[in-house]
């Protein structure tokens, strides 16, 4: 068996417009890495985001509109709204590539939302049995609120517990075990 058939590459040959070309290799530049490098990262979003957004309707908002817009809703209607929120998210997770609703899943599309949604950047953690999701967005407290709600709602009939902290910009999830409790018969 030879290596090129065990390996995770493939070498082709394609063709781009010369126009296309020079701007993906000066993005490339820019960004210090080299072109293929940067043309896989482009063909990862397509796989990751692109395709599976065409399943559902997508509305694109600028952040500064939908900032304003949630410092309209007051507190119970945002939560209200995330709440009515979650079981869509649910849905669309069916369409997804994760194809699934348990926990894993749900973080990973999570991650994705922020990744290329536009949602926030999202670091997360292990530190023992406790999973830690730190989020960093840009729609102020209200949108600290509506995610805090949302995660809630969407992981609440998890395998997992969470605790939820929220910052103006910020949102710390804290996903820990739920434990098991004993029947006795």
């Amino acid at each position: 068996m030879s290596s090129s058939s065990t390996s995770s590459t493939k070498l082709t040959t394609v063709r781009i417009h010369r126009e296309l070309y020079n701007i993906v290799l000066k993005d490339a530049q820019n960004e210090g890495i080299g072109f293929t490098t940067f043309l896989n990262r482009l063909l990862r979003k397509y796989v990751e985001w692109d395709k599976p957004v065409q399943a559902i309707t997508t509305l694109s908002v600028p952040k500064d509109v939908a900032t304003e817009f949630l410092k309209l809703i007051v507190e119970h209607d945002l939560k209200t709204l995330a709440r009515d929120i979650a079981p869509m998210i649910r849905e669309i997770a069916e369409f997804w590539s994760v194809r699934s609703t348990d926990h894993d899943s749900l973080l990973e599309l999570f991650k994705l939302f922020c990744k290329y949604g536009g949602f926030g950047t999202i670091h997360v953690e292990k530190s023992g049995k406790e999973e830690i999701v730190h989020m960093r967005h840009l729609l102020g407290i209200a949108g600290s609120t509506l995610l805090a709600t949302l995660v809630h709602s969407l992981f609440d009939a998890s395998e997992v517990k969470s605790k939820i902290e929220t910052g103006n910009n910020s949102l710390t999830v804290r996903f820990m075990p739920r434990s098991k409790t004993k029947v006795r018969s």
